[in-house]
């Protein structure tokens, strides 16, 4: 989300999503090439067998994830094998990077939130109230004489985002990680039921492994 801003272009749009697909896709052919280099010095996990490993779509049945890698590291895994048999996912990190990160590195997340309000439990009992959650982009965008009180439509978070948007991002993604991603989908207070029961039949009929739906209320 950090950098899709920074780049001044909209998590809800095509090319955010376009940007975001090149992006995994250099992550899942680099974890994957280093895991077959990693084989060639140290061997393969036990169970890998390169003809099952690298099987494509034939007889009407699904191919591996591992059979739409570019063909020079399919190749590279069938002369050398490959050392871990998942490499990828997508962790939950909303709340890590909340705590750790400034409001950013979220992972797939759009961000959470430009500004707001923390009570933070003292030893005595009381709370001490702290304005933050300051965004990585956001202090970019001042520091660079933007104005923060009148933000480009480009500046989306979890608030403004349509919940379409979260399901296509993920849709986007999910064919290049082998193992899960871990994504919420924010969901205004007052979002009908109907309504919510379609969030996960489209995910589903979009090929999707899991999803965790968010309300406020």
């Amino acid at each position: 989300g950090d950098a899709l801003i920074m780049m001044g272009i909209k998590y809800s749009s095509n090319e955010g999503r376009q940007f975001a697909e090149k992006a995994q896709k250099v992550i899942r052919d680099a974890a994957y090439l280093s895991s077959s280099k990693l084989a060639q010095e140290r061997g393969a996990f036990p169970l890998f067998d390169p003809v099952e490993y690298l099987k494509g779509v034939e007889d009407d049945r699904e191919g591996t994830f591992a059979s739409g890698l570019p063909e020079a590291i399919k190749q590279h895994i069938r002369e050398h094998g490959i050392r871990n048999s998942h490499l990828l996912a997508l962790a939950p990190t909303g709340t890590g990077s909340l705590t750790f990160g400034n409001n950013c590195s979220s992972g797939c997340e759009p961000v959470f939130a430009f500004g707001g309000i923390r009570k933070i439990l003292q030893e005595d009992g009381t709370a001490k109230v702290e304005k933050g959650l300051a965004n990585a982009a956001l202090l970019r965008y001042q520091e660079l004489g933007g104005d923060i009180d009148s933000l480009p439509d480009y500046f989306e978070c979890t608030s403004t985002l349509d919940v379409s948007a979260h399901l296509e991002m993920l849709k986007v993604l999910a064919p290049l990680v082998d193992a899960a991603i871990s994504k919420t989908v924010n969901l205004p207070e007052d979002y009908p039921f109907e309504d919510f029961k379609s969030v996960y039949m489209d995910a589903w009929a979009g090929g999707l492994k899991g999803l965790t739906t968010y309300r406020p209320n």
